[in-house]
């Protein structure tokens, strides 16, 4: 409901706002109305405080993407240089279909997995060090127009990914029901404030309005071109991939339902919390 109330409609906005003007957002709303030009300063604002949390989470899933591809994971184990005394590693199983709580001991104690991120990862070795590892750049990488690979491998690389998790998660026992209990929400939810609003963020951070990165792109288009298809299209492929996305979530809900203590253990030192509308309709 969001989606057709704001979202389509702003997406639809600013693409036919930047394909017109050609401009980003500052000169476009400036050339709307000059008091509006504070619009596009605002807009620019926003854009460069969300890239400060968006990026390095991203960099962060990226990076455990690329450490996962080893026999030995790095966080499972504390037989590593960083890993201090304290170090241990959780055993979350003690012969039983039932997972072990931790102890009183492993509370007091650092897991293999959060000094892996805190030393292993982020490189801060003493409390109140902030010196980490220094990204390097990819220079001079001539012969290849990369940005052209970029693009493409940045929009198609997800949904191979959504596809391998989807058909994983329709394999596991209990995916059944997870699904239909993603498919039947309570309805009786969207009664509270709180569900509409962390729907328009949805859509916000989803399709992007309100950014200036649509006036941008748009800005590219040729004059003529048909704005009004594109928002379509784009809105349509869009909630597809969320909804796509939701499947894969709650096609494994009920095969890690019995993890509970594990999500218990792991959120007590978690600093990002990502909420999702889902959950919130939730019965």
């Amino acid at each position: 409901m969001m989606v057709l109330l704001a979202g389509i409609p702003l997406f639809y906005m600013e693409l036919s706002l930047g394909q017109y003007y050609r401009k980003g957002a500052i000169t476009t709303w400036g050339r709307v109305c000059p008091m509006f030009k504070g619009i596009g300063y605002c807009v620019i604002l926003i854009a460069f405080y969300t890239d400060f949390f968006y990026n390095v989470v991203i960099a962060w899933g990226l990076h455990y993407l690329y450490a996962s591809f080893t026999i030995n994971l790095p966080w499972a184990s504390c037989n590593n240089s960083y890993n201090s005394p304290a170090c241990y590693e959780p055993s979350w199983s003690d012969g039983s279909s039932e997972c072990r709580p931790p102890t009183l001991d492993e509370s007091s104690r650092i897991s293999a997995a959060e000094e892996y991120f805190y030393k292993g990862f982020l490189g801060l070795h003493a409390p109140g060090d902030t010196t980490s590892h220094v990204a390097r750049g990819l220079d001079n990488l001539g012969g290849m127009n990369w940005h052209i690979v970029v693009v493409w491998f940045t929009a198609l690389f997800p949904y191979v990914v959504l596809g391998v998790l989807f058909i994983r998660g329709i394999t596991l026992p209990g995916s059944s029901l997870g699904i239909e209990y993603y498919l039947k929400p309570n309805i009786k939810m969207l009664k509270e404030p709180s569900v509409w609003q962390d729907a328009a963020t949805q859509v916000f951070f989803s399709l992007g309005p309100g950014f200036g990165v649509l006036m941008a792109y748009s800005s590219y288009n040729d004059f003529n071109n048909n704005v009004y298809i594109d928002a379509l299209i784009t809105s349509a492929i869009n909630c597809g991939t969320s909804f796509l996305s939701g499947f894969v979530i709650f096609s494994v809900k009920n095969s890690v339902k019995h993890a509970k203590n594990i999500m218990q253990l792991l959120l007590r030192s978690s600093a990002i919390c990502l909420a999702k509308v889902e959950n919130l309709l939730m019965p």
